[in-house]
Order: structure tokens, then sequence, then C-alpha cells
């Protein structure tokens, strides 16, 4: 197995966005991955994060008071409507088939 710093993904593009990418790419003499990540990592440092950040409390609960940030963890990761969204999806896929 390959140990890079990069992983594969699949992203799906309007054609007009592609060839344009495609396009400077060719002018530049780059390639299409170094267009794609130079786009999303300006993107990344210029996006301002409007949430607050949580505090290390939060995940560890208020001086023992609060739930556990596993607990936490998981009532978000599981809560009702992520329960209900993969019930949605584990349907639709069975119709797909």
């Amino acid at each position: 197995m390959l140990n890079t710093k990069y992983t594969r993904t699949t992203i799906t593009l309007p054609e007009e966005l592609l060839f344009e990418i495609k396009k400077k790419a060719l002018m530049e003499k780059r390639t299409i991955k170094d267009i794609v990540y130079e786009g999303l990592t300006s993107y990344i440092r210029k996006k301002s994060n409007p949430i607050t950040p949580l505090s290390i409390s939060s995940f560890i609960g208020a001086w023992g008071k609060g739930e556990s940030g596993s607990e936490f963890v998981k009532r978000m990761r599981y809560g009702k409507e992520e329960k209900a969204r993969e019930k949605y999806l584990a349907k639709l896929w069975k119709k797909s088939f």
C-alpha cells in the first residue's frame, strides 16, 4: 500500500467548470489536481467560521457535571434526525436495486 499524503475522492462538477479548470491547467502547464488543490486551499483559508468553537469542557463535561464527550458525540451522531436520515437512505438504496 502506498503511503502518501493524498486521498482519492470523486467530486461532481458542472461541465463548464471542469472545462475552465482544464483550460487553466493547460495554459499554466499544471495538473488539474494542482488547480483544484489550490482553489480548495484558498477557499478553506478565506472562509470565516461563524460557528463558535466548542470548548474542551463541552467534550469532557463541565467539571465533571455534564455529559461526557463520548456521550455528547453519540447523542449528536445518533439523534432522531440522523436515525431518520439513515432509515430513509437505506430505503432509497433498496429501491435502487
